[in-house]
């Protein structure tokens, strides 16, 4: 049996947007004088709300993959430093900074929003997650449509993800403290709070994800929704930060009166197991998304033992696996995946989405061994297990990240 958890956004026309995201650990405070640059501009005006709430959820099928990763993450936790900053957003510089990475985010001005990370150190042999929080502009509960998301990224990023805060368990109880590491690799902090948008991608080369949305489609976000945003960056054998870590994001309003609002479903896999045993090893999952939607962009997430990730549609049988010919991603390089971005894909009405996921083992990479990994494998095999868990050095994923319209409230993954 194995357990799936899925993160959806969901809005509805004429009903007030219910912020959806949720935490549970304890505020690990980190010393640092990183102040985050964050520009917020006037709101447009629009005539309707986004129509819903997002929604995340962990649909369970009997596994104790979940409860396996929630101790794994805990130990994660312990294991960092404690150390607290209250750097106020608010009180940064302008966000088109270039910094000393060689990118820069223009000044949206009265277009959009801005935010943009301190650079921040990764010494060799490390991995740091870095959690910041910025609250969007406009009055209190007004609707913002965001149509056009531009994201930066300096080599070496595991990735950035932006997510809408709802439950704080034991990470954001403060909005102003930067939160490195500890509680910032926790995924149970987040577990009801949903994303907004992500991307994995950074090169020196082209460190931008610049994604344009179809026309009269648009992100929902409300004025004051809090937002979290995570950078999480690796330097090891597996994958090299050759400078800083740095971060960043505009969010451009839509102009459009009433567009039809985006859901983001972030499917994951929490039953694999990678080991020394048996090194070559899948898994695969699905989640229907009753009614239809079109697909408009997506990516997947997986750690260095991780070859290759395929999402197809599906039509709900779960006596036939879909085929090569309903394939709509891939991914074969796990440090830098590819976001899809122009995709139109309409997926069954009775059914949704599948994904698979393939691995081969390998040995950690240093300062890492595999009496660590056994360290922290719930099931104590002693095979050098690698299993679920947020740190790439110790663990692996099998996500998706999936965008669609119109949002749905009837999605089950297993």
């Amino acid at each position: 049996m194995e357990r799936s958890a899925y993160r959806g956004l969901n809005q509805r026309v004429a009903i007030l947007l219910a912020v959806v995201t949720c935490i549970s650990c304890l505020l690990a405070a980190c010393s640092c004088d990183e102040t985050p640059s964050a520009v917020a501009s006037s709101v447009p005006t629009q005539d309707a709300a986004p129509d819903g709430a997002r929604d995340d959820a962990s649909m369970d099928s009997g596994s104790d993959a979940s409860d396996a990763s929630d101790a794994s993450d805990a130990s994660d936790a312990s294991d960092a430093s404690d150390a607290s900053d209250a750097s106020d957003a608010s009180d940064a510089s302008d966000a088109s900074d270039s910094g000393a990475t060689g990118w820069s985010l223009e000044d949206p001005g009265t277009a959009g929003f801005s935010f943009i990370t301190p650079e921040f150190d990764v010494p060799a042999g490390s991995e740091t997650a870095r959690c910041y929080f910025v609250e969007v502009p406009g009055d209190a509960g007004s609707a913002v449509w965001i149509d056009h998301i531009k994201m930066a990224l300096n080599p070496g990023s595991h990735e950035l993800t932006v997510y809408n805060v709802k439950t704080i368990k034991n990470l954001g109880a403060d909005p102003s403290a930067v939160v490195v590491d500890g509680e910032c690799l926790v995924a149970a902090n987040w577990s009801d709070w949903s994303v907004v948008v992500n991307t994995q991608h950074g090169s020196a080369s082209e460190p931008f994800t610049d994604w344009q949305l179809p026309s009269g489609v648009a992100l929902g976000l409300r004025g004051h929704d809090l937002l979290m945003v995570r950078a999480h960056y690796v330097n090891d054998a597996s994958q090299a930060t050759p400078g800083t870590g740095r971060a960043g994001f505009n969010f451009y309003y839509s102009s459009a009166t009433n567009p039809v609002a985006v859901g983001v479903v972030h499917a994951t896999k929490q039953s694999e197991r990678v080991c020394q045993s048996s090194p070559s090893t899948s898994v695969s999952g699905s989640c229907t998304i009753i009614g239809g939607a079109t697909v408009i962009a997506a990516n997947g997430q997986l750690e260095s033992r991780g070859t290759d990730l395929e999402v197809f549609t599906w039509s709900g049988d779960a006596s036939a696996p879909p085929g090569s010919a309903e394939r709509f991603y891939q991914s074969t390089n796990w440090s830098d995946p590819p976001m899809a971005l122009a995709l139109d894909t309409p997926l069954d009405s009775n059914g949704g989405f599948y994904w698979t996921c393939a691995f081969d083992w390998t040995a950690p990479a240093a300062p890492h061994s595999c009496a660590d990994i056994d360290a922290i494998d719930q099931l104590d095999a002693g095979d050098c297990c690698y299993a679920y868990g947020q740190r790439a050095q110790t663990s692996e994923r099998c996500d998706v990240y999936l965008y669609y319209y119109p949002v749905s409230f009837n999605i089950s993954c297993q």
